[in-house]
């Protein structure tokens, strides 16, 4: 087991994002289709290139939508991943040496890299291919420093990237150059953002922590904003579920309805889901993204302490497992204790 020990600290940045909040007319019956899920099988499909954004992160989303901008962020061009020795070559492959802890580039110096040994999670060498651009996607205009995948990849195979942050290049050629002759016969150094066996171990832990783990899917796509309902309910041992927690709605106490009717901030939300496309949800891909770093850890424990409940860090209203074991792992004692669930028009 590992330790979940990173705590952010709230740094200066801003992020404009606009919203808006509308009342639906009340149906006779609940239009669109019902999904379930629950809190211990998030995405992994979603990555930080680099643990520093999570502090900026948590201030883009520790403010209600629409009150902050960012100026900086990350361009993402190149996203490799590796092939397997059964499968057949491809034309964009190359070979790769993609470093865990890698330091931004400088002329000259990742050639100390290029040979480096192996190492189990912090240094993997293989043969990689360069996405197409349409197999993965950057949210929020890539100010916090996230990308997505948007094609199956294995967990068996290793993940790297090069990009552009606000401080620099990490990796190389993150702008898409063509792979000529010269860069073909050298290790390409890459920045590694999944190791192999990341997902079976959780190991090693900095790699773990840029694994985000706050996406869920609802099962649909293109989801509609009419008719969008949302519920996040808690639930006790023998007992049945519900969706407050010592007297307050979860879906505010998670940053998820912070806004009223209107769209403008409210305290205590107006008990409505804040259908925000690309802060709150992803439409196109049917993914509810929650606030903050470990929501069902840290965000429900710093709401319930900053409303004057304080709860310890061991409180079973916590589900600290779930961030610093595997999904498996923590899906033994911990499935079934948050679900998330509701209806969504789709088409």
């Amino acid at each position: 087991m590992i330790r979940y020990s990173f705590r952010v600290v709230v740094g200066l940045c801003c992020f404009f994002l606009g919203c808006s909040k509308t009342e639906s007319p009340i149906e006779t019956q609940p239009n669109g289709d019902s999904f379930t899920v629950d809190a211990v099988d998030y995405a992994t499909n979603y990555f930080f290139v680099d643990t520093s954004y999570q502090a900026i992160f948590y201030q883009l989303t520790s403010m209600p939508p629409g009150t902050m901008t960012y100026e900086g962020g990350m361009s993402l061009e190149s996203v490799w991943i590796e092939r397997l020795p059964n499968e057949l070559k491809d034309p964009d492959e190359i070979i790769c040496k993609a470093i865990l802890d890698l330091p931004y580039w400088a002329p000259g110096r990742y050639d100390q890299y290029r040979n480096l040994a192996d190492k189990e999670g912090e240094i993997e060498s293989g043969t990689f291919v360069r996405l197409s651009r349409d197999k993965y996607s950057v949210p929020m205009s890539g100010a916090p420093g996230l990308i997505a995948l948007r094609t199956a990849v294995s967990e068996n195979r290793a993940i790297g990237v090069s990009c552009l942050t606000g401080k620099g290049y990490i990796g190389e050629y993150p702008w898409g150059v063509t792979l000529d002759s010269t860069i073909m016969n050298r290790n390409l150094v890459i920045k590694l953002i999944r190791p192999r066996a990341l997902m079976s171990t959780g190991v090693p832990w900095m790699a773990w922590r840029l694994l985000f783990k706050n996406v869920y899917r609802t099962g649909f796509r293109n989801i509609e904003r009419r008719d969008f309902h949302l519920e996040i309910a808690y639930k006790r041992s023998g007992s049945s579920a519900t969706p407050t927690l010592l007297g307050h709605n979860l879906l505010n106490l998670l940053g998820l309805d912070v806004l009223d009717h209107n769209g403008q901030a409210a305290s205590g939300g107006d008990g409505e889901f804040d259908f925000v496309a690309g802060r709150t949800i992803d439409p196109e891909h049917g993914e509810i993204i929650l606030p903050g770093i470990a929501p069902f850890q840290w965000g429900i424990q710093d709401a319930l302490n900053h409303n004057g409940q304080y709860t310890s860090d061991t409180s079973a209203y916590l589900l600290r497992a779930l961030y610093d074991t595997t999904r498996a792992v923590a899906a033994a004692s911990l499935r079934g204790v948050y679900t998330i669930s509701g209806r969504a028009v789709h088409y």
